[in-house]
């Protein structure tokens, strides 16, 4: 079979089309306000930015430093506030604009979108893992979603990272590499930490890598998948507990927003199934998700 990109050169040059229209077009209305997508998200994630800014500014009144400081610190606070805080910090170089969480945002999608070529070309194929990484890229959903001032893209960046670097763990050519081991560990651990469902893609990623040339008894006699765990499990539970049993603000935030009775109750999937089957009848008030399992 004829290959679509065969030398070097030709998959050099479409990776750098792919990749910087993938920027162009993220960087198109770059000043609008966050408002196209989810906006409620965003401006919550925009006012933390704000709080966190002003705290440490003294070139403004009194008054106007402790709105900004208390209108961060009264919103609801389920993920740690990372990305607002690399937001907050640049501020202090930029001043206070909003756009310049989009240019992280898309910075995040992107070196994700590189990992994924570096994934998908173990897994496939070069010319496959150039149409993985443009749909990844050009797909209407994540060019609007990877622009947005949330944890998300940030969470999404950890995560292909970590199924990067379990793959290479668990591959043939360079098997129970300490290495990557850890660098597993680490992106699990800080794309749990960022945002908390992403434990899910991780579990799961993490024990098909473990299992995917080993049988179970061989996988768990092996000290490097238990580091492994111990770095994606403790920066997660590390602030769960700080914020629950020390803080004590977290066990507020959770009890609206974590409802594992969901998982028992079939209104729930079949309210699922009608969000993506949206002409697929009328909605239920009941049947929707309207409390996710994890917000």
């Amino acid at each position: 079979m004829e290959r679509l990109f065969p030398t070097r050169p030709a998959r050099t040059f479409a990776l750098l089309v792919i990749f910087t229209l993938a920027l162009a077009i993220r960087l198109y209305d770059l000043t609008d306000l966050p408002l196209e997508f989810h906006s409620t998200r965003q401006l919550l994630s925009a006012l933390k930015a704000r709080g966190i800014y002003y705290e440490t500014r003294f070139d403004v009144s009194p008054e106007e430093r402790a709105f900004a400081v208390q209108q961060w610190k009264f919103r609801a606070s389920v993920e740690p506030e990372v990305f607002e805080r690399i937001v907050a910090w640049t501020y202090r170089f930029t001043g206070e604009q909003v756009w310049i969480a989009r240019i992280y945002s898309s910075a995040f999608w992107l070196i994700g979108g590189w990992f994924l070529y570096l994934l998908a070309r173990r897994l496939v194929s070069e010319d496959g893992a150039i149409a993985a990484t443009a749909i990844y890229l050009f797909l209407p959903y994540a060019v609007i979603a990877s622009r947005s001032f949330q944890p998300d893209p940030l969470m999404t960046m950890l995560i292909v990272m970590f199924l990067w670097a379990v793959w290479e763990w668990a591959g043939a050519e360079n098997p129970n590499s300490w290495l990557m081991a850890l660098l597993a560990g680490l992106f699990g651990g800080l794309a749990i930490f960022i945002k908390f469902p992403a434990a899910f893609f991780i579990a799961g990623a993490g024990l098909g890598a473990a299992l995917s040339r080993r049988s179970m008894k061989e996988a768990f006699k092996n000290p490097q998948l238990y580091v492994m765990s111990l770095l994606g499990i403790l920066p997660g539970a590390a602030y769960l507990i700080y914020g629950i049993f020390i803080e004590g603000y977290l066990g507020q935030q959770f009890s609206g927003r974590f409802i594992p009775a969901l998982f028992l109750s079939p209104s729930y999937y079949v309210g699922w199934l009608n969000m993506l089957n949206p002409g697929g009848g009328r909605i239920h008030p009941r049947a929707g998700p309207a409390r996710f399992v994890f917000l």
